[in-house]
């Protein structure tokens, strides 16, 4: 009888661990077929070599983020975090906006014009000249409003807030690549801030307004003063060229 108990136990314990064998086997192959089909980085140029620790990077990616990254094909530099927000432009066009990095006081992004009915994709080359020797880099506080489909960029000279180069763009028809029609800009000073400064020191829609490029549109706006000497808009016609 004890031998009988003992070869009983032993077939038991067998028949567990074929068990346990047989789903690591099944399980296995799912595992690397999901591995290749969704996040096949063959062709992108990935960045592999990075602070895990510090940085999420592919290594910790979401599913949106891969496919955008495949869709898109970013080049590595933006792939420390490649956070990405989707904006409605159209029925079949959308704007994509990745997060590359945080930066100390503002990030740095790179934009796409995707159509999905086409399947193709433009970066828009949309960085402050004076912040980024590449223009695909895009420094600042990004804000995009899909009612009136306007994308504002405030790039923050200093971390303070007080200046920098504030840029409203418009996504309009037919092709609705970004076109420039509001621009401001405050140079920032070497003396030191007022005790109690203004709000507008800190708002960038209160800076001085800049003309916009005569390479990228044409302006005509006639001025006529008022009895107390300020200004008023009498006439403006703009006609917006294609920008980027």
């Amino acid at each position: 009888m004890q031998r009988l108990f003992i070869l009983a136990v032993f077939l038991g314990l067998s028949g567990t661990a074929c068990s346990d064998n047989l789903h690591n086997d099944t399980a296995q192959p799912e595992a690397i077929d999901i591995k290749q089909n969704i996040y096949n980085t063959k062709g992108l140029d990935l960045l592999t070599n990075y602070d895990k620790d510090l940085w999420d990077g592919p290594a910790g990616w979401s599913d949106k983020q891969w496919k955008w990254k495949k869709r898109l094909r970013w080049d590595k530099e933006c792939d420390y975090i490649g956070e990405v927000e989707v904006h409605p432009v159209s029925k079949t066009r959308q704007l994509i906006q990745i997060m590359c990095v945080p930066g100390a006081y503002q990030a740095m992004y790179y934009l796409f014009l995707y159509d999905s009915k086409s399947k193709s994709a433009k970066q828009l080359s949309l960085g402050a000249p004076k912040n980024t020797d590449n223009p695909n880099e895009i420094s600042g506080h990004l804000k995009f409003s899909e009612k009136n489909s306007l994308l504002s960029i405030v790039t923050l000279s200093r971390g303070i807030g007080d200046c920098g180069i504030y840029r409203v763009f418009s996504f309009k028809e037919p092709d609705f690549l970004p076109k420039l029609i509001e621009e401001r800009k405050k140079e920032c000073g070497e003396d030191p801030l007022p005790e109690n400064p203004p709000k507008s020191f800190f708002n960038p829609e209160k800076w001085p307004l800049v003309n916009v490029d005569k390479n990228r549109s044409r302006l005509k706006i006639n001025f006529i003063s008022n009895s107390i000497g300020s200004l008023i808009l009498k006439n403006r016609s703009v006609t917006i060229s294609d920008f980027g």
